[in-house]
């Protein structure tokens, strides 16, 4: 699937529904167990593909399997299907094992980027006061 920021997953979910109008269930839709799995996919395929990939494989997992639930009921309630949809699990979003460990690369470079900033800047938050000081104390030695 193909993210908000146009990286590459694969994601794999859960989906769990029950019959709610065994009417429409029998005699609205043909193969339903199909209907929901094809659904499902195209739901996942719409959330995921507004999702940034960090976000889909971290802290919106949650949010993710939330609005995939509701898009594939509104689309099962659209096709008269008489399935409710009561829950939608995340089972797993991966980058393609073809390029994982390149994608593992780019992460570990974001992780020391970021860590060479934080030091840069507790440096800086080091030096520069005890330069301000070093400047107001040369200055006053100056005056006297």
């Amino acid at each position: 699937m193909l993210t908000g920021d146009e990286n590459i997953v694969e994601a794999e979910c859960a989906v769990f529904w029950r019959i709610k109008d065994p009417g429409q269930f029998l005699f609205r839709i043909d193969k339903p167990e199909a209907a929901v799995k094809v659904a499902a996919e195209s739901a996942l395929r719409e959330v995921i593909g507004r999702t940034p990939i960090q976000a889909a494989m971290s802290d919106k997992r949650q949010q993710i399997a939330d609005q995939t639930r509701e898009l594939l009921q509104t689309l099962l309630d659209h096709a008269n299907s008489g399935i409710l949809i009561t829950r939608v699990q995340l089972q797993r979003v991966d980058p393609p094992a073809a390029v994982i460990d390149a994608f593992n690369d780019v992460q570990r470079a974001r992780a020391d980027q970021e860590r060479a900033r934080n030091e840069a800047e507790a440096y800086a938050n080091d030096i520069i006061p005890r330069a301000r000081g070093d400047a107001v104390r040369i200055a006053q030695d100056a005056e006297a």
